[in-house]
């Protein structure tokens, strides 16, 4: 099974650039103060994540062993859900700092 960004609502004031390195096709802006119905898989290969662009930064994901993992700018490692359960779609949502929140879509 696959994991993956289903739908994304940009909070922010300034656009959001969500790029999916395996498959490009897939990449999207979302401008600000609005929502997208983007869809991705979530690369399990730390070499190729999604990446999404936020006035904070750029933030990469991955999953890892059933972890959404990010990177904001390269920087650190963060686990944005832990998910040892099952598999599924998350809804991803960009909050008025650049912050990137995900939650599960049921």
């Amino acid at each position: 099974m696959t994991t993956g960004i289903r739908g994304l609502s940009n909070e922010s004031d300034v656009g959001v650039s969500f790029i999916n390195q395996e498959n490009l096709t897939d990449s999207r802006y979302i401008p600000a103060k609005s929502s997208l119905e983007v869809y991705a898989w979530i690369s399990q290969h730390s070499d190729k994540p999604l990446i999404i662009q936020t006035k904070k930064g750029v933030l990469a994901i991955w999953d890892s062993n059933y972890q959404i993992l990010g990177s904001w700018n390269g920087e650190e490692t963060i686990i944005l859900y832990d998910n040892t359960r099952n598999t599924q779609d998350y809804y991803t949502t960009v909050i008025e700092t650049g912050d990137v929140q995900l939650k599960p879509r049921s």
